[in-house]
């Protein structure tokens, strides 16, 4: 009956979930100031070693409790004053844990989480494209994406994803399909007539009573005179099967992340299809790649046109200008502070050893890219990223966002290697 999984797409589906919230005006003045004073404190909090995740979440509890509004509520107000926080790196780390904030508080908030019945896991699943398809949730992962935390996207994904082949890997045990032989109580006092309402809309949806495309009007018990007899597995797996558009937009937006690695995106992309084929109705992946691939050619060309060579020689005389005392000082310094910061040693071989000590010297001449070699290197030295990790980020920095061309940056390396022999017992190429 519906052909196009476009067609499906609609912000206001979900009853369960306000985007277009407008505040009270009597709470507007504090929520701003207690929003932005959750930012700097959130900075603050970050420079200070502590958990930032379970920080947020505690704040965003407590401003809930203060203005009475909904944790959504809150999230895109902390977007929408990020955007213009005076440092970028804390601003897009907070939209980034924001976004985390918002699935796993949906999990959290069941009662028997994490052994969760079966029915929960079911209901979970649906919670969970629900925020997908929300434009909360896709304009922070747009912005997640462009500022390389695109890896955040895909820890959501992939935990969507399990739960998704848990519950099938049950249901084929069990033959439990989408037949209504297992039901849900009426008098299951767990499930709230709104949790029932969602289940009941997605399930007419899925039979052709309604057009998912069309304003919700009615009530949907309706169609269902003994709804105790319905399986509220067919709540998730016709929304799942109606989602083929707001999960390939996720999946270009993981595509689209410098930080995760061409290997581990073919690698997602490949599980993807592996573990949707069947649920989600006309959603193609492999053009996503080709079209990738495609893109990241032409970008390259373009790039290497129009790079200035002056650029690259200027950087390479700014590298070549560094003694071996000198240099040797300077990341010391920056490798004992760091360490100090965060209690760890960081050991990077010496290719990755190559990478940071050329980055820190980028950074020093490209102003543009210092937020992110700044976060790259808090990464090894939090111990979050491996080398190749690491060597990877920075080469696409340099590649989409620096002044000096791929050729100047493995010059760069080459040098260092030949002029820095201290390099190699250094503590950071270990």
């Amino acid at each position: 009956m519906y052909e196009d999984e476009e067609d499906f797409y609609d912000d206001d589906f979900d009853e369960d979930f306000d985007e277009d919230f407008e505040p009270d005006p009597q709470n507007s003045f504090s929520l701003k100031n207690e929003v932005l004073c959750l930012i700097e404190e959130y900075d603050i909090a970050y420079r200070s070693q502590e958990d930032t995740q379970r920080f947020l979440s505690e704040c965003i509890a407590d401003i809930c409790n203060f203005t009475y509004l909904k944790e959504t509520e809150i999230i895109l107000k902390i977007y929408e004053q990020a955007m213009t926080y005076v440092s970028p790196f804390i601003a897009n780390r907070i939209i980034a844990e924001s976004f985390l904030f918002l699935f796993n508080h949906e999990k959290t908030s069941l009662t028997s989480y994490p052994n969760l019945e079966d029915w929960e896991e079911e209901l979970l699943v649906s919670k969970y494209i629900s925020l997908l398809r929300s434009s909360l949730a896709q304009d922070l992962s747009k912005q997640m994406s462009a500022s390389h935390n695109g890896r955040y996207i895909l820890v959501i994904i992939e935990d969507l994803l399990s739960w998704i082949e848990k519950i099938e890997g049950r249901k084929r045990v069990y033959r439990f399909s989408l037949d209504r032989g297992a039901s849900v109580s009426r008098e299951d006092d767990d499930w709230s007539m709104e949790d029932m309402e969602e289940a009941l809309y997605w399930i007419a949806a899925g039979e052709g009573e309604v057009d998912p495309s069309e304003e919700r009007t009615t009530s949907y018990s309706g169609f269902y005179e003994e709804y105790e007899e319905v399986s509220f597995h067919d709540d998730y797996r016709n929304k799942l099967k109606f989602s083929a558009g707001t999960l390939r937009l996720y999946f270009e937006l993981i595509i689209d992340s410098p930080d995760i690695e061409i290997d581990s995106k073919e690698l997602a992309l490949t599980t993807f299809t592996r573990r949707l084929n069947g649920l989600v109705d006309n959603l193609s992946l492999s053009d996503v790649m080709v079209a990738f691939r495609d893109r990241l050619s032409n970008e390259s060309t373009q790039l290497a046109s129009t790079l200035s060579p002056d650029s690259d020689l200027r950087f390479m005389n700014v590298v070549r200008g560094y003694g071996p005392v000198q240099l040797a000082s300077e990341i010391d310094g920056l490798y004992e502070s760091l360490s100090q910061k965060h209690n760890h040693e960081a050991a990077l071989g010496m290719k990755g050893a190559l990478s940071l000590i050329a980055a820190v010297l980028l950074a020093d001449y490209d102003d543009s890219i210092q937020e992110f070699v700044i976060f790259g290197i808090e990464q090894v030295f939090e111990q979050n990223w491996e080398p190749k990790t690491f060597e990877g980020f920075i080469t696409a920095i340099v590649r989409d966002r620096s002044s000096i061309s791929i050729d100047c940056w493995e010059e760069v390396s080459m040098t260092l290697r030949q002029r820095h022999s201290w390099i190699r017992t250094h503590k950071i190429a270990r």
